[in-house]
């Protein structure tokens, strides 16, 4: 039973955010600092399901000749260690544009932007993980953006002449970011596998 309620309060969460995100991160910003938890249960579980639906969809959808056990845990691997470093670099550089422009950045707010502006991106890489047909729906997640944006607005106070270059520097940082976690994740377990 235990199970089911932590799902049921990942979907509310998820769907809270994604759908109502001004109304979610004032409530997020409401909570005290030290509850940490609840980001760091809605990462972990959230991590969990991408690695089973990736296993799950590359033994369902990639076995062609039967199913290759190293082939389902590299790749359910590879996205899983990719959304974990993007996550840990994501709370670094929003931590450190932050100072740059002159903010007091709190490690608790940090890490709820981070944690809760990935979910498009959490929730796009179970589903292509689950339906590796639905690639094109992975673009989707750039919604991650808004998101940031929106809970960096109701978290911070900033001038309106630093507003535009501090948003276009952190999103910047952050694509190419992404870009480059996805190239060294995927270098590194190719050359651990293969």
């Amino acid at each position: 039973m235990e199970i089911k309620n932590i799902f049921i309060e990942l979907y509310r969460e998820s769907i809270n955010i994604l759908a109502y995100p001004k109304k979610t991160w004032k409530a997020l910003k409401n909570v005290e600092q030290s509850s940490g938890k609840s980001s760091k249960k809605y990462f972990g579980w959230s991590i969990i399901i991408v690695f089973f639906s990736v296993a799950l969809g590359t033994i369902l959808f990639n076995s062609k000749g039967g199913i290759l056990w190293i082939e389902v845990f590299t790749e359910a691997s590879r996205k899983t260690l990719l959304m974990i470093f993007y996550y840990y670099s994501s709370l670094f550089w929003i931590y450190e544009v932050l100072r740059l422009f002159k903010q007091t950045p709190e490690f608790g707010k940090a890490r709820k932007l981070a944690v809760y502006a990935m979910s498009p991106v959490l929730i796009m890489t179970a589903l292509t993980g689950l339906f590796p047909f639905l690639g094109m729906v992975g673009i989707l997640g750039f919604y991650s953006f808004v998101l940031l944006y929106i809970g960096i607005q109701e978290f911070f106070e900033f001038e309106k002449e630093n507003a535009i270059s501090f948003f276009t520097v952190l999103f910047l940082v952050l694509l190419v970011n992404a870009w480059f976690m996805l190239f060294i994740i995927t270098k590194l377990v190719a050359l651990f596998i293969y």
